[in-house]
């Protein structure tokens, strides 16, 4: 017999005899030495991502942006993805950012520089959201919240932007490479 505790901020869950339960946060328990535990964490974790994308006219443009999660079922993560190294948390982090590039960029691609920084906050932040919901939801998480930035890069944001500058209601910076 060992003895396995969690946090509070932390799902204990042990496996053994082929059932998985969860514990809960701030629970400790004497396990066989054949059994399994692992910890899962109950707290806000947060998914970074960024990319570079040319708009539909052709203007190099760039992403960063991230995503509020919580696990909310921590047994059906701990099914989903490999909590016995701490490497559960990347897992979730790297499979969020392939879900919220693949859908930038879709919608990047059919839209032009200008409709990209007038509408990052609205219909951008809402196509990563869009796509994270159906994780979130069928998964073992919770969106908290997605936050997107696009900036625009070099000299041709630059050029594309200098007529528009007055009508431009939003932040953008033209970063040289």
């Amino acid at each position: 017999m060992f003895f396995v505790k969690s946090t509070p901020n932390e799902y204990l869950i042990v496996g053994h005899g082929g059932r998985i339960r969860n514990l809960g946060p701030a629970a400790s328990a004497f396990q066989p030495s054949w059994a399994t535990h692992v910890l899962v964490p109950s707290t806000q974790q947060e998914a970074i991502f960024e990319m570079r994308q040319e708009s539909r006219d052709g203007i190099p443009l760039r992403f960063k942006g991230s995503a509020l999660y919580r696990i909310v079922d921590p047994v059906r993560a701990a099914r989903l993805y490999n909590f016995s190294a701490a490497g559960g948390v990347a897992e979730i982090n790297t499979h969020i950012r392939g879900v919220c590039l693949f859908a930038l960029r879709e919608q990047v691609s059919h839209m032009t520089m200008v409709e990209c920084m007038e509408q990052r906050k609205s219909t951008l932040t809402e196509t990563v959201a869009s796509a994270l919901r159906p994780i979130a939801t069928g998964g073992s998480g919770e969106l908290e919240g997605a936050n997107l930035s696009c900036y625009g890069e070099g000299a041709p944001l630059a050029a594309a932007l200098a007529p528009l500058a007055d009508l431009l209601k939003v932040s953008v910076r033209a970063m040289a490479h």
